[in-house]
């Protein structure tokens, strides 16, 4: 609960432009619905997940968060939890931490608990007049962060990440593995082999529940697309 009111706090230092009385009324009545946990019910009932690619031995991996919701979401509060002994957010939280895809109109209060080995994420808008912004309903990631990788992980190696609600109720694990690039193109889910199950990890990136990496960039041109696609197509069917 402090870290909700250190978002009034941290609001209130902005400057009068964001205190203007209708969006402080509608920023209030948000954080009283956080506060209340009046959407855990809907919320638990969504299908969250997270994701990510780790090279072997690297010093840095980004975590995506998405979520498939059959219901437009105001406004929501989650925790990330991860091994401290491994991970660590990357600073200043306010540029390694963004919002994407259907919530890139929102904000976000990063509240990290690095003692308990995790970070709060409370996503909401101030807009004071319709059309309000909102999570609409659909599925792809939402939001990215940044962590440092404190202990480089070996090929096969990996550490556990929790998504849970602010009263504990778990939403998703996620099991980060260090994974050698093999260098074949369309081997997206990195086992040095190309089949269906490449197939299914592209369409996941491409629908926004994956992270893009070298292993998506099927067509080696820098990007994943949908040219990418096309090519493992085209690689499946030889």
């Amino acid at each position: 609960m402090r870290s909700l009111f250190g978002i009034l706090k941290l609001r209130l230092k902005l400057g009068d432009a964001l205190l203007s009385p209708g969006r402080l009324v509608r920023f209030s009545v948000l954080l009283l619905l956080l506060l209340n946990g009046a959407s855990s019910a809907a919320l638990k009932d969504y299908n969250w997940s997270l994701s990510g690619s780790l090279l072997p031995g690297a010093d840095s991996v980004e975590v995506y968060l998405a979520v498939r919701n059959d219901s437009a979401i105001t406004a929501f509060s989650v925790e990330v939890y991860y091994d401290t002994t491994l991970l660590e957010l990357a600073e200043p939280l306010e540029n390694h931490l963004a919002l994407a895809g259907r919530a890139a109109d929102l904000e976000f209060f990063p509240s990290k608990l690095e003692d308990w080995g995790f970070v709060r994420l409370t996503v909401f808008s101030t807009v004071a007049t319709a059309p309000f912004p909102e999570l609409e309903a659909g599925s792809g990631a939402i939001l990215k962060l940044s962590f440092k990788v404190k202990t480089p992980l070996e090929t096969g190696a990996s550490t556990t990440l929790q998504l849970k609600l602010k009263n504990g109720t778990l939403l998703s694990t996620y099991q980060l593995t260090a994974r050698e690039f093999t260098g074949v193109p369309g081997d997206v889910d990195g086992n040095a082999k190309i089949d269906i199950f490449d197939l299914l990890e592209l369409l996941k990136v491409l629908g926004g529940n994956g992270q893009e990496s070298l292993f998506s960039d099927v067509d080696q041109n820098g990007k994943t697309d949908i040219f990418d696609l096309l090519r493992l197509l085209t690689l499946l069917a030889k």
